[in-house]
């Protein structure tokens, strides 16, 4: 068991994720700088969001997640453990997020 768990870290090593994630932020920044539309109004309607918004955003992400982590638990009759149906869920969101939709 503690094999596999050293083989998949070394294969995704979470390390490698932070290049892509900061790339992705350095574009969304320039693309708010270099766009005319966008002015003090529109900043500030994106940073006066309300933080018990912001936070029943989170808390129903989390949730849809532990369904999620639920749903391959029965899927596969709790053959995977709750933490590797989590790392499933992981990679799940992982890869809809780097990939297009189609």
């Amino acid at each position: 068991m503690k094999l596999d768990n050293k083989k998949i870290f070394e294969t995704l090593n979470p390390n490698r994720v932070w290049v892509p994630v900061l790339i992705g932020v350095a574009i969304v920044l320039l693309l708010f700088y270099l766009d005319p539309n966008v002015n003090a109004a529109t900043l500030r309607g994106i940073f006066d969001a309300s933080w018990v918004g912001i936070a029943l955003a989170i808390l129903v992400i989390l949730f849809r997640d532990l369904g999620y982590i639920y749903r391959i638990r029965v899927i596969t009759d709790g053959e995977l453990s709750w933490v590797r149906a989590l790392y499933v869920i992981i990679l799940w969101e992982f890869a809809s997020a780097v990939t297009p939709p189609s």
